[in-house]
Formats: C-alpha cells, structure tokens, sequence
C-alpha cells in the first residue's frame, strides 16, 4: 500500500503549534499532501472528530501525534516512541474484586472491533525495520495514571508502555474506516504521583517537533514497503 497522502492527528492547539509539519501542506522531498485536525482532548473528541476528518478527507495514512506518559522508566522522559497497539485497560468490570475484561464477559457479541484483552491494533505496516523511534504497545485511558501500583497492573495486564488519553481511540476510529494507522509520541511524565513524574512539557514538545520532521524518512521507508 502506497502511501499518497497523510492526515495528522493532534489532541490541542499546543501539540499541533509544536510541530513545524503542521505549517507545510505537503510532506518535504515527496510531494505527499498533509492536512491536520486538532480532536480536543479524551477518546470521544478523538474518535468523533478523527472519524469526521477521514471521511471528508480520505487520507491513505493517518498519525496520531502528541505526549504521552510512560509505565517504565526504561523510556524516559523526552523519548519517542512509535506504535500500532493500543489497549483500553478501564473498560470490564469487577467480579469478587478481580478486574474482567470486556471481551470475557461478552464473548457471544461479535459485532463491533475485536478487542482481545481489550487490545487492538493495525498491521498495515511492518515497523521492525524503523530505528527513529522506540516501538511499544500503548494503553488509553480517561484517567491519567499517578500511582506506581496502577502503572504496574496496566504495564503487565496489557503488556503497554506508554499511556495516553487519544491515540487508542484514533486508532479504533481507523480500524472502522480501514485507514492505515501510526502513533507517534513523545513522552512528557512518568506515570506515577507528582513529585516523581518528572513532568517536563517543553522538552517533550521540543522532541516532539523533531521526531514529526523525520515523517519524510520514515514515509519513505513505510512507502519503499510496497
């Protein structure tokens, strides 16, 4: 699959303005059009409005862009990581104080995506050969994760390594339309209680900015795929 144009997804203004590609209208050197779409933030404004962007625009990738928190300290703040896992680790419910996924308990409903252990993912690349960016599994949430004992569940429940509050639902959103799907992000905290998160925005926007201008690389490379 050729990729012949490119749909950039940003949760805010801020990620967006961080990124010099958001001011181009193609990609540099492959004459690629790119648009973006800022969602606002959580899955609902990233599911409804990515989902309203590929349909009026129809773009043969999409990537979701922005920071992220990080389960292990094995990538630090400031990194970037690539992905095309994604897992939901809320939705389920609680039997006799245990957590259930959503896929055990409604295992005669078929219709919708399949979420094994509430995961999914898109294969429409193989990234193995990629070396700009750490490859991982993420998990998206509604609630930002400030406890070392939640990091842990999530981390070894769902196999994720980074944490964000969109990208699974972009993700999901592709799936439905079968849009190929990238995430890149750049990681701004640990996901563990304030005084440890080591918070630092500015250098992940900073890093951010420099992992979306090697998007004419890496394409390049997705594209010699084909």
């Amino acid at each position: 699959m050729e990729i012949k144009s490119v749909l950039l997804v940003f949760a805010t203004q801020k990620e967006a303005s961080a990124c010099y590609q958001t001011s181009l209208n193609i990609i540099p050197g492959l004459n690629i059009p790119v648009k973006t779409v800022i969602t606002g933030m959580g899955m609902i404004n990233a599911a409804i409005n990515t989902t309203l962007a590929i349909k009026s625009n129809k773009p043969s990738l999409v990537i979701s862009v922005g920071i992220a928190g990080s389960y292990i300290g094995k990538i630090p703040v400031g990194q970037t990581i690539i992905h095309q896992e994604d897992c939901f680790p809320e939705m389920g419910k609680y039997l006799d104080e245990k957590f259930m996924t959503l896929d055990r308990f409604l295992i005669s409903e078929n219709s919708g995506l399949i979420m094994q252990n509430n995961s999914i993912a898109s294969k429409s690349f193989n990234l193995q050969n990629i070396d700009s960016f750490t490859r991982v599994k993420c998990a998206t949430v509604n609630t930002m994760t400030t406890s070392r004992g939640t990091a842990e569940i999530i981390k070894n429940s769902f196999n994720a390594s980074v944490e964000t509050l969109e990208s699974g639902a972009v993700l999901a959103s592709c799936l439905m339309l079968k849009t190929p799907f990238l995430g890149i992000r750049t990681i701004s905290n640990l996901c563990l209680p304030p005084k440890l998160a080591k918070w630092d925005i500015d250098l992940a926007l900073r890093n951010l900015n420099t992992a979306v201008n090697k998007l004419p690389q890496l394409i390049k490379s997705l594209n010699d795929q084909a």
